[in-house]
């Protein structure tokens, strides 16, 4: 860290390869010789580098950079903002350790003097962060997190079209955790995406002139605003008309149909086309075609999410969706219905085809479902939340298809997680018994040719239900 520093210690652990530095806000500031090159200025004076110099060493994406436990916590904005106001008074020595701390965070330009709520509201403004569930079963949470401050990771600054790091947190203790999107060089600063990855130029544009007075520059993937608008009408009639019930996938998908050829022609490169792909690739599975929505639908989404930064919250979402249907598909089984009660049990719901191309493509995703999940999120957490157990309906859907049924005389350990179920997007699935599917292992070889090893045989009163 560097001599001096303000920065609060909060229950916080920092890789040891990374150091706090201040001066940033100033033109010639005292720690500038041992800034790397090309040196640029820092909103609030401070960030987080990799250390350089000698015995400096780079950073495998992947690796878990910071972790910190949240600062202050409350259910939504209002009262967040109501705990910082209390922090700006004079108190108990509690309140005035929340005072020393709230007051070494940025607050904005020309805070001199400023009332309690405005100080507030611009503390909240540049380090708040909404606390966003992990994805289950492809599928964003349908409940949404708490917000709070986290005084350490938000030292990191912005960047929407140079990020390095990954935002992910804990479920239950709401720990943050911050990893490497890619290798990261010494002397490297770790710079945060404030923003959705998918978000317009004109997205970006309000938010960081409202929130932080900058500018956002235009990129090579950013589309004219007149085809984004075009895709939002199109999306919007879609969804009216899906709204009003009287319209099979096939009527939808004449809907979306013009503007996708359209987009096929070169013109989708924007980032922001991610949700029209992830809805066609939904229309596409409504109308039978679960190889075309993968391919036509949410692959082509997970490319454009992955032309800015190639591990994120969207991507492991996208893959871990493209896994599990491949996987329904390598299986031959169809969506169900819209139904609260429709059960399938699993072994009769995983009947392999036999076309290997199919079970390829599935096992692709799944490999590389994962290999997003291990570095936007980790591989574990201490909460459980594994890439497994996010991703329950998956590993269902795999257990039919890689374990043998001969032996189902040995159950699987109990797992909480499988006590309940898990409901999201549309999809639910429930595992009876308190069974939880084997955990399968990938070998590969020099060749990258690979193969399935299961830790278990078999599985019974295992139940998956799709709505």
């Amino acid at each position: 860290r560097a001599d001096g520093h303000r920065v609060p210690t909060h229950e916080a652990w920092l890789h040891d390869t990374l150091e706090i530095v201040e001066g940033l806000d100033i033109l010639d500031p005292p720690l500038a010789r041992n800034l790397p090159k090309p040196f640029q200025l820092r909103e609030g004076g401070r960030g987080i580098f990799l250390k350089h110099g000698k015995g400096a060493q780079k950073l495998p994406a992947g690796t878990l950079l910071i972790e910190e436990m949240p600062f202050l916590l409350a259910s939504d904005y209002d009262a967040l903002e109501a705990q910082v106001v209390l922090g700006a008074g004079a108190g108990s020595p509690e309140l005035k350790e929340r005072e020393r701390i709230l007051a070494s965070l940025y607050a904005g330009p020309h805070m001199t003097g400023a009332s309690a709520v405005r100080w507030a509201r611009g503390v909240l403004s540049h380090n708040m962060h909404s606390a966003d569930p992990l994805p289950l079963n492809g599928r964003p949470a349908t409940q949404a997190g708490p917000v709070g401050l986290w005084p350490t990771a938000a030292l990191l600054n912005h960047s929407f079209l140079g990020a390095n790091v990954a935002r992910s947190f804990e479920p239950g203790s709401f720990a943050v955790q911050l990893r490497a999107i890619r290798e990261l060089q010494p002397g490297e600063e770790l710079l945060d995406n404030y923003m959705d990855a998918c978000s317009s130029h004109a997205e970006r544009t309000t938010f960081m002139c409202k929130q932080h007075e900058v500018a956002q520059d235009r990129d090579k993937f950013d589309a004219p605003p007149m085809l984004l608008a075009e895709a939002s009408a199109v999306m919007t009639r879609a969804l009216r008309m899906q709204a009003d019930g009287n319209a099979d996938a096939d009527s939808v998908l004449f809907i979306l149909q013009p503007f996708w050829e359209r987009l096929r022609s070169g013109a989708d490169k924007d980032p922001a086309l991610t949700d029209f792909y992830c809805m066609l690739g939904q229309v596409l599975l409504d109308a039978g075609l679960p190889e075309m929505a993968c391919a036509e639908g949410w692959a082509r989404a997970l490319q454009l999410v992955c032309a800015r930064e190639p591990f994120s919250f969207r991507s492991a979402m996208l893959t871990a969706r493209l896994a599990l249907v491949s996987l329904r598909s390598a299986h031959d089984v169809e969506e169900i219905p819209a139904s609260a009660n429709a059960m399938l049990e699993t072994d009769q719901a995983s009947k392999a085809t036999s076309d290997p191309a199919l079970h390829a493509t599935a096992e692709h995703w799944f490999q590389v479902a994962r290999e997003h999940w291990r570095i936007a999120f980790g591989g574990e957490c201490k909460c459980g939340s594994t890439f497994e157990s996010q991703n329950p309906a998956l590993f269902a859907l795999r257990h039919g298809l890689l374990a043998p049924s001969s032996d189902s005389s040995s159950p699987t350990a109990a797992n909480d997680l499988a006590a309940t179920g898990h409901t999201v997007g549309g999809l639910k699935v429930l595992l009876e018994g308190h069974m939880r599917p084997p955990v399968v292992a990938t070998e590969v070889s020099s060749a990258g040719q690979s193969r399935q090893v299961s830790n278990q045989s078999g599985l019974e009163g295992a139940w998956a239900i799709f709505d």
